[in-house]
């Protein structure tokens, strides 16, 4: 007699797909909303970022140098950081924002599943480039979609939807997010 063995489970990270849309693409290198031209064009992934969470969870557009000269005052050329981001929404829109630290691709995913299906996005800070398998510095995207083996972000480098699996999706993060619960005003 053949024993008959019990039906294989596998375990799925993720129960279904989810992408935020319509989602505003905006690249940081040309932002048609920018009121001036911006000398920190190149450094505005951060608050371009903003601007693409702030559009598709109000439909208000605040160009990106508006943001940045918001947190860091007119004139300012540099990056900008994770608890600046996170302090532009919390003081300017009213938002719950949380800054979430990340140790695995799986703990990572969890995350921002756990905001994705409630419709928030999200604000991760990734490597800008990869030499020999080593991340050099620091890029803003939005996270705004994710499949049981994916993770879809706007990219405001390029303007662009870039998709990655979760391992390398984890390889370009630095394990930063920041969460955006939902936005009461801006102002």
């Amino acid at each position: 007699m053949i024993p008959i063995s019990q039906p294989h489970r596998r375990r799925r990270l993720l129960p279904w797909s989810i992408e935020l849309k319509p989602w505003p693409f905006y690249s940081q290198l040309a932002d048609w909303r920018a009121n001036l031209p911006d000398p920190n064009a190149a450094n505005n992934c951060g608050p371009e970022c903003v601007a693409m969470v702030m559009k598709f969870l109000t439909g208000v557009e605040l160009p990106a140098n508006v943001i940045k000269d918001a947190i860091y005052g007119e004139g300012y050329v540099g990056y900008s950081n994770v608890p600046d981001l996170e302090a532009y929404l919390r003081n300017y829109c009213e938002t719950d924002a949380a800054t979430i630290l990340t140790r695995s691709a799986r703990n990572q995913a969890w995350w921002e599943w756990r905001y994705l299906k409630q419709g928030k996005p999200l604000i991760g800070l990734f490597w800008s480039t990869m030499v020999n398998g080593r991340g050099q510095g620091g890029h803003f995207r939005a996270v705004i979609g994710q499949t049981p083996h994916t993770v879809i972000t706007a990219d405001p480098w390029t303007g662009t939807r870039r998709v990655e699996t979760i391992e390398e999706h984890w390889q370009w993060s630095k394990g930063l997010l920041i969460g955006v619960d939902r936005v009461r005003r801006l102002g």
